[in-house]
């Protein structure tokens, strides 16, 4: 199931990461590069770059893309990397990750300000912005450009951010006004079916 995290993505490079190491991670063997590139549908020097490209951005992580003697390409990681936990570290660099981060922090930027610390055009803002609304419209909400803050009800709000984090692995909410909010939105959450969720709390 595609999830928020990645509908919000317009970044066409990073999508093709994601189905670059999903790919790898699935495969579990060495693969001929003609058949990476068939598979997420590029050409090969684009697989060959891609790979260079990854192994830079994951060098901090206990995995790397490696290829044998032979030309053949696999995925070497430790048990303890798992796929959401390279997809956040490559997310990170996405402008829709630097827009819900702010957003998350109530930097409440105006478009100038945001054009300045986000290192992005207006155009290319206010597109993305445009295209994660229509994901947020899914949750009666939507992000105010002007002044870059969510606009809609406090809970509709929250159980959107909690979808968006949930995909890369942490599933704590931290609240705080106490439990009892903790609980609702939990209750929340599991009204629009998805798996019934522990509440955790500081």
């Amino acid at each position: 199931m595609e999830t928020i995290a990645l509908k919000m993505s317009r970044d066409r490079r990073f999508l093709r990461h994601v189905e670059l190491l999903k790919f790898l991670m699935t495969t579990k063997t060495h693969v001929p590069t003609s058949k990476i590139a068939q598979e997420i549908g590029c050409s090969i020097p684009t697989v060959i770059k891609e790979v260079k490209y990854l192994n830079e951005q994951l060098k901090t992580t206990h995995a790397k893309i490696k290829t044998s003697a032979t030309g053949l390409i696999y995925f070497s990681h430790d048990k303890s990397v798992c796929f959401n936990s390279l997809i956040l570290q490559l997310h990170r660099q996405t402008l829709a990750f630097k827009i819900m981060d702010a957003l998350l922090k109530n930097k409440n930027w105006r478009m100038e300000v945001a054009m300045r610390e986000l290192k992005a055009s207006r155009t290319l803002l206010s597109t993305t912005i445009t295209h994660m609304n229509k994901v947020l419209k899914n949750y009666h909400i939507y992000i105010n450009s002007a002044t870059l803050r969510f606009i809609g009800r406090e809970e509709n709000i929250r159980l959107a951010l909690f979808h968006y984090y949930s995909f890369f692995g942490d599933y704590s909410l931290i609240d705080e006004y106490g439990e009892n909010e903790a609980s609702g939105l939990a209750e929340l959450f599991n009204h629009y079916g998805m798996k019934p969720l522990h509440v955790s709390h500081y």
